[in-house]
């Protein structure tokens, strides 16, 4: 037996999974879409949201006491639902926080959970990885599991920086004439958090040949000594990604903050530098 009934259909084959995971819609849509400002920038932004902070923290702390509750009783798929909602409304309030830090240089915010679009990812119950294809036990027992779960509490940066980084080297022509612009085209396929793909991505491992790009590892002491070009920054318990522009510009793209204009000595790529424990690839379409 290679599959069991409650098996999704993007893992009953290989080929199912290569299709589930084909972004050429992604990357018409990036493409297609007129390239415009947020709609409230900076501070404004901020006015817009802020008569919102007493009510998402009403929500956030009664989601938070029923999921606690959901799961004490042992009902595992509705408490799922009503973490992903605290959740939800928790990167609501972090993000009236990072926009007044960061200003305009926050080009576009990201939320490290699960959109609601990917329910049916992350309400899916784990596997056992082992009753796979054999073909399929790379992506998702390589890493020591057996049991291959859909949802992770903790967040889902690696799902994310994954996908947005294979939309970035699919649609890396864009970037010469507008790089502000473009990376909020990607930005905005996340704007409600993870979606299905991301999602998935997040559950499965080694996807770098899956996905049809590679890495290869580079030690930085200075960020501006860093080829042009995107990189993933690995730590044990997170994920972002580096766009290098040239010696004096670049962008951050982390799961917990959002899409960051930077220059090489802002303080936010500094506090990647400053770990013992980072680890830093530069990715590259096979």
């Amino acid at each position: 037996m290679c599959c069991s009934v409650n098996t999704p259909s993007y893992l009953r084959s290989f080929e199912a999974l290569q299709a589930f995971l084909d972004v050429r819609e992604e990357t018409v849509q990036i493409r297609g879409q007129e390239s415009q400002e947020p709609l409230l920038a900076g501070r404004w932004r901020v006015a817009h949201l802020l008569p919102t902070i007493s009510l998402n923290l009403i929500l956030m702390l009664f989601f938070a006491m029923v999921s606690l509750v959901l799961l004490t009783v042992g009902v595992s798929r509705w408490a799922r639902e009503t973490e992903v909602i605290t959740m939800h409304n928790f990167f609501a309030l972090n993000q009236i926080a990072k926009i007044l830090e960061h200003g305009e240089a926050l080009l576009s915010p990201l939320f490290n959970t699960y959109a609601f679009s990917a329910r049916s990812v992350y309400l899916q119950p784990a596997l056992d990885a082992r009753e796979l294809q054999h073909d399929l036990q790379l992506y998702t027992t390589a890493g020591g599991w057996e049991r291959l779960s859909f949802y992770q509490r903790e967040g889902v940066c690696r799902g994310i920086t994954n996908l947005f980084g294979l939309l970035y080297l699919r649609t890396e022509d864009l970037m010469r004439e507008r790089p502000r612009h473009h990376l909020q085209k990607i930005a905005a396929l996340f704007a409600d958090g993870a979606p299905k793909k991301a999602a998935v991505l997040q559950a499965l491992c080694h996807t770098d040949e899956l996905l049809g790009y590679s890495r290869r590892e580079v030690h930085v002491r200075d960020w501006s000594r860093l080829e042009n070009g995107i990189y993933d920054i690995s730590l044990p318990r997170h994920r972002a990604l580096y766009i290098k522009i040239d010696g004096a510009h670049g962008f951050l793209v982390d799961p917990n903050i959002g899409v960051l204009e930077i220059g090489n000595q802002n303080p936010e790529m500094e506090q990647y530098l400053q770990r013992d424990d980072q680890r830093v690839f530069k990715l590259a379409l096979n």
